[in-house]
């Protein structure tokens, strides 16, 4: 049966997840807030940054996320709301937004999970959440993307 912690469904066998993993991380100085990208590199070879368009950036690769809702079918393979769920890279949407308070969420299909971390959230993961769910202008998946532009 489909559910919802945010008051809206997925449609078509899809889910809607909180990408919290963006391969930033924030530091803050003060009121001001600055980025570090732990998957900003130079290709040791030709020192150039890697070629996002030829997908070889190591920001390109799977994502780690929170269910926030499920489409029917979605708990037999093991994924309920609150689920950590690992996606395949570049599956997702674009960022939805969901309420007033500019919220976002994330939509896959259920079939591109590539797996369910039943241990749950580390400490780490479960304060980029928050962060993610307190500032969503800031902490988004298209934010860090367009910091390599």
């Amino acid at each position: 049966m489909a559910e919802t912690s945010i008051g809206v469904l997925p449609l078509h066998y899809n889910l809607l997840v909180l990408i919290y993993d963006t391969g930033a991380n924030v530091l803050s100085f003060g009121d001001k807030q600055f980025y570090v990208m732990e998957d900003f590199k130079l290709d040791k070879e030709t020192m150039k940054r890697y070629d996002v368009q030829n997908h070889s950036h190591p920001g390109i690769r799977p994502r780690w996320a929170k269910v926030l809702a499920v489409c029917e079918g979605a708990e037999d393979v093991g994924v309920k709301i609150g689920s950590k769920v690992l996606l395949e890279q570049l599956e997702w949407s674009r960022p939805i937004i969901y309420n007033e308070s500019r919220q976002k969420c994330w939509k896959i299909p259920l079939e591109k999970v590539l797996l369910v971390d039943n241990e749950g959230f580390n400490e780490k993961e479960l304060e980029l959440i928050e962060y993610a769910e307190k500032n969503p202008d800031v902490f988004t998946v298209q934010r860090t993307q367009q910091m390599y532009s």
